[in-house]
């Protein structure tokens, strides 16, 4: 009788020792669980923290080649100035040159 309750004894140990190891263990997986979850979190922050960066850079280079297009525009026009102005000077020493001709 006394080997049954020394047994017992001994087993109830045992359980409280597992009981306490597996309680242990899942504060354990709670704690890396929160940890990966605050390493995931600092990973997004930075992710979305570089995606801001590149949308404003993104509109930046876009306002620059609207800006660039604008710039090429105005260009263009004072070409076909320049371009009618010679032509029109070129016509006139011509018309000058048949003038002085007759």
């Amino acid at each position: 009788k006394l080997q049954f309750l020394y047994f017992i004894e001994k087993s109830e140990e045992r359980h409280k020792k597992m009981a306490h190891k597996i309680a242990s263990d899942r504060l354990a997986l709670v704690g890396v669980q929160e940890g990966y979850r605050d390493v995931l979190k600092i990973q997004l922050e930075e992710e979305q923290a570089q995606h801001e960066a590149t949308k404003i850079k993104v509109e930046q280079l876009t306002q620059a080649c609207f800006d660039m297009k604008e710039e090429i525009r105005k260009l263009q026009s004072e070409n076909e100035q320049l371009s009618d102005k010679a032509s029109n000077h070129d016509s006139a020493v011509a018309a000058s040159a048949s003038a002085a001709k007759e």
